[in-house]
């Protein structure tokens, strides 16, 4: 199928998803308006703050392998830029623009393409496995054997590209050659478990902060919603975020996340909080992204590192 082709229809589907997601709870529309009139900007705010937090933390990932496999120290600001600003591309029908937006920084910062698309794409890996662990945890406790054996699935292709080197750079050329252009690989990958633990842990965390990110934002407006569900809450944002991520044909999971986390609400929260907590998380992590962009472009303008740079090991 055509590339372009194939991009308005996986748009077209995730709007109509969205649309029948929105349709589910437009009777409760006006009180969910209502629900966030009354919405405590403090705590709103430190929510985003929280949410812009964990997805920033996968940066950490990223530096840590750079300097593991290439002997490289770049600045946390810095990774965060090459792992998180292509990320963006998400929202825009094809891969092309991650890529591209990869090669760009890279060349503009002298890095070595093959290096930055590897540890971008390795960075990706850690960022969806820990969530999959996450997610497979919460869908063993629900008893959802299907959906289960599907992110068990996930987990096990992930762990093997991450430890299968000669399949993880077949994946990294063939997306490469959307320009064209072969990837050399001097030096292959080779993960350790003390390297792989650590990725782990960082992923863990990450998703710890956006699920209390979450959680704020929800106290903001609903006031007494358990404490208590913060965990389910993180799970299943976990899990909607990853189905998103694998309907490759929809951007940004559009409308796939929301159904997602729609399925998987306790049933004890009325339609009313349901459709908020649903419709208000797509709000919410964009807010944190749109915030998390704000950091990185401020701190590198600031720290004057968004010029252009030679690395010695690259000279």
């Amino acid at each position: 199928m055509d590339k372009k082709i194939r991009n308005i229809i996986g748009s077209l589907i995730g709007v109509v998803i969205l649309y029948f997601v929105i349709k589910h709870y437009y009777k409760v529309l006006p009180d969910i308006v209502a629900i966030l009139k009354n919405a405590n900007i403090l705590l709103l705010v430190i929510g985003i703050s929280f949410i812009a937090l964990g997805i920033g933390i996968i940066s950490f990932i990223w530096q840590l392998l750079f300097e593991k496999f290439y002997g490289i120290k770049v600045s946390v600001l810095r990774a965060a830029a090459m792992v998180f600003l292509p990320n963006i591309a998400r929202y825009v029908p094809g891969k092309f623009w991650f890529v591209f937006g990869i090669v760009y920084l890279a060349k503009r910062w002298n890095m070595k393409t093959s290096h930055s698309l590897t540890v971008t794409v390795l960075s990706q890996i850690f960022f969806m496995l820990s969530g999959a662990i996450i997610g497979t945890s919460f869908l063993v406790y629900k008893s959802q054997g299907l959906i289960v054996a599907i992110f068990l699935m996930v987990i096990e292709v992930t762990a093997g590209i991450i430890f299968w080197t000669k399949l993880f750079h077949s994946l990294a050329q063939k997306n490469y050659r959307i320009f064209g252009k072969d990837i050399e690989f001097v030096k292959e990958i080779k993960f350790d478990i003390g390297i792989t633990l650590k990725c782990l842990g960082i992923g863990f965390i990450m998703w710890l902060l956006i699920g209390w990110g979450l959680m704020f934002c929800i106290k903001s407006s609903l006031t007494d919603f358990p404490l208590n569900f913060w965990v389910a809450i993180m799970a299943i944002y976990a899990v909607s975020y990853i189905i998103g991520y694998i309907s490759f044909f929809v951007p940004a999971g559009l409308g796939v996340r929301e159904g997602t986390m729609s399925y998987f609400l306790p049933d004890v929260i009325s339609k009313v909080d349901e459709g908020f907590i649903v419709l208000g998380t797509r709000v919410w992590t964009t807010l944190g992204e749109i915030l998390l962009l704000a950091f990185i472009i401020a701190g590198l303008l600031v720290k004057g590192e968004i010029r252009r740079e030679h690395y010695e090991e690259y000279k």
